[in-house]
């Protein structure tokens, strides 16, 4: 089991998607921890469970095949693309960049808007 850990910020959430991929794409079995467990709800995959991070009881303390804690991993290397520092905490090196995946509930991939429609974005900043 590899437990893997990233707690807040949604969107450094979803850049760990690739990182679960490539362990679950090597017969690995993955849990995490994070404040943003809906992000994986609908995933695909075998062997993911996605646990409401709670900061009682450190996986750390469990019986774990790896422990893997991302957070802080790219504020460590700001020059460096999130998922790169990501695949470093994680000790992997032979892993291509890719964007993280997402996969929508079947009511989630239903438009909320019938027909033709046009989004406005009004910025008052020049």
């Amino acid at each position: 089991m590899i437990h893997i850990t990233r707690t807040r910020a949604l969107g450094d959430v979803l850049w760990v998607e690739p990182i679960i991929r490539y362990f679950l794409e090597r017969q690995e079995k993955v849990n995490v921890s994070t404040l943003y467990p809906e992000v994986f709800e609908n995933y695909p995959l075998k062997g993911l469970s996605i646990n409401q991070c709670v900061f009682e009881n450190s996986p750390k303390e469990q019986k774990l095949q790896r422990y893997i804690d991302l957070n802080m991993s790219y504020e460590r290397r700001p020059k460096m693309h999130i998922l790169q520092a990501y695949m470093q905490e994680s000790l992997i090196d032979e892993m291509s960049l890719s964007y993280p995946k997402i996969y929508l509930s079947k009511q989630e991939q239903k438009p909320l808007i019938e027909g033709s429609y046009a989004v406005l974005h009004i910025d008052s900043k020049p």
